[in-house]
Formats: structure tokens, C-alpha cells, sequence
């Protein structure tokens, strides 16, 4: 089970409940989330990095050796949750991406 909270003590508390219910084991912090790897620098920044998936896809469509390029996100661009599909209209538009259309084509 992956936690994660803004507050520490949000989830210390947590696991001590928990541990009265269950038999738990810690595992440290997650190095990987569904595949995608996390790397943490300081207190309050999280770096991810989908490699091995892009790997997979591009093993899949036979493009292992395609020129890269680097494709860093501008830096005024923030991401938000805001932006994510908030209504069915939105979803089923979102659904129509030849990106998703790959990935969810992938996973199957």
C-alpha cells in the first residue's frame, strides 16, 4: 500500500492504526509507482521519470532506434489538477487522443 500525505504526522498516525488492524512491513519510500520512477531532491520536490515505459512503447511500435530529442517541460508551464478531464464530455474527448489511444492499446 503506497501513502502519501502533505503532513508526516497525518502519516504516522495512518500506519499506527493500520498496524492495529493488519500485519504490516515498511518498505521505505517508493522508488517506482506503476512503473514510473520517482526520484526525490530535498523536502518538497519529486522528479518522475517514464524511461522504461517509452522504452516498452517504443519496443512495440519497433522504433528502439529512433533519433531522440530532449523535450523539456518550459518552465512557466505549471501543471495543475485543474487540467485534468473534469466532466464525461471531457473524458470521452480526452479518449479520442491517438496518445491515450497507445497507451491503454499498450496496457491491454
Amino acid at each position: 500500500m503506497l501513502v502519501a500525505a502533505k503532513d508526516m504526522l497525518e502519516i504516522k498516525k495512518l500506519k499506527l492504526q493500520l498496524r492495529e488492524e493488519f500485519e504490516m512491513k515498511n518498505l521505505g519510500v517508493a522508488k517506482k509507482i506503476f512503473g514510473i520512477k520517482n526520484f526525490r531532491g530535498g523536502k518538497k520536490k519529486l522528479w518522475v521519470s517514464q524511461r522504461s515505459y517509452i522504452q516498452k512503447v517504443l519496443a512495440r511500435f519497433i522504433m528502439e532506434n529512433a533519433k531522440s530529442v530532449a523535450t523539456p517541460l518550459a518552465t512557466y508551464l505549471k501543471l495543475s489538477t485543474l487540467l485534468l478531464p473534469s466532466t464525461d464530455i471531457e473524458c470521452d474527448y480526452m479518449s479520442q487522443s491517438t496518445l491515450c489511444e497507445c497507451s491503454w492499446k499498450h496496457h491491454v
